[in-house]
């Protein structure tokens, strides 16, 4: 239930973001999270969230690395959803870009 309710605040937040169109960078946006029906010629680019790809074999293998595990609500933010903003109230995330 906990797991649930992390991913309908990531979700709400991300669904603002996107719906007052503040889901724009300069620069590079990874293909899989770039807006396909956006002019190519914009400066600015529009990028979607889309559901993560990080596995738990990729999580433990950081763990090992830092030899420290991550909580499991940690985990469970990991492998939501992909952004590149997320802000929540005053909490601001750091990006979160799939294939990084």
């Amino acid at each position: 239930m906990k797991e649930q309710k992390i991913k309908n605040i990531i979700d709400t937040y991300l669904k603002k973001w996107v719906d007052i169109e503040l889901n724009k960078l300069p620069g590079q946006i990874e293909t899989e999270m770039s807006d396909p029906n956006q002019d190519k010629n914009e400066e600015w680019r529009i990028w979607l969230p889309i559901d993560s790809k990080v596995t738990d074999s990729e999580i433990e293998e950081i763990e090992g690395r830092i030899r420290h595990i991550f909580p499991d609500d940690y985990k469970a933010f990991l492998k939501h959803k992909h952004f590149y903003e997320l802000q929540i109230f005053e909490a601001s995330f750091c990006e979160h870009p799939v294939n990084t």
